[in-house]
């Protein structure tokens, strides 16, 4: 696992969804003052590096091997460690994701959202009540929200590999509660659509139109759309047969 050194992590989480970095931090004051004095080594000898990079328009940031021993013996007890570990573990259930190892992937992926559920956004009306520690900036709260719909989505999209439609269905509305997407919208209406729910379905794909009108995908699944319908309104017609004479 890598420690990654920058302003914070989470300022970088926009440009980097699919391969986060987190910051890895020491929980006794003992710890701190070594990994300050690190750090302030490390600073020195790359500070060309990051001069470089600033100039480029990129972020700059430092890679610091962890062992699997140090990481566990976090406490992630403060808001940053939370962040940071929620951006480790969305890393590691793209990496699982990316080699269809879908049930490692969701158990990485759900550990995402419970290291960052219990926040508060400036927004929310718990904000005024909650520890010092559970409440976000604005800009933290817009960083945590790209990781959360992007998360769901993930999940989603394993949960439509595993027909398990349902939750397919309940984790791309979590994502579209946080972001409008295609994506979002797209596999929730996949979901519909497995679940007989056709009206939702078309629903759903006629406002992924309206935001990629070119989308051959989704032309396609409305066409079955439009096959289910006429195949319900048969069926329809023949029960209603009988009430007539």
């Amino acid at each position: 696992f890598f420690f990654f050194k920058q302003k914070t992590a989470y300022e970088m989480l926009r440009s980097l969804v699919g391969s986060e970095m987190c910051i890895r931090d020491r929980s006794t004051w003992g710890q701190q003052i070594a990994f300050y004095k690190l750090f302030l080594i490390m600073e020195e000898e790359h500070k060309g590096d990051a001069s470089n990079q600033q100039q480029q328009g990129g972020p700059s940031f430092r890679v610091i091997e962890q062992s699997e021993d140090e990481r566990k013996s976090k406490s992630f007890e403060t808001k940053e460690d939370k962040l940071n570990e929620a951006l480790r573990l969305k890393a590691e259930g793209n990496k699982y994701f990316k080699e269809q190892n879908y049930k490692k992937a969701l158990a990485s992926y759900a550990k995402v959202v419970s290291f960052v559920k219990f926040f508060q956004a400036p927004d929310s009306e718990y904000y005024k009540y909650a520890k010092k520690e559970q409440r976000l900036s604005e800009q933290e709260t817009e960083q945590v929200n790209e990781l959360l719909y992007t998360t769901y989505l993930n999940m989603s999209q394993i949960d439509l590999y595993n027909k398990n439609w349902r939750k397919a269905r309940d984790r791309a509305t979590e994502s579209l509660k946080i972001r409008k997407t295609v994506k979002g919208l797209y596999r929730r209406g996949q979901a519909y659509l497995e679940l007989n729910d056709v009206d939702l379905a078309e629903r759903d794909f006629k406002e992924v139109l309206e935001l990629d009108p070119n989308n051959t995908d989704v032309q396609a699944k409305l066409k079955i759309v439009v096959k289910k319908n006429k195949e319900s309104d048969k069926q329809l017609a023949e029960k209603m047969k009988g009430f007539f004479v």
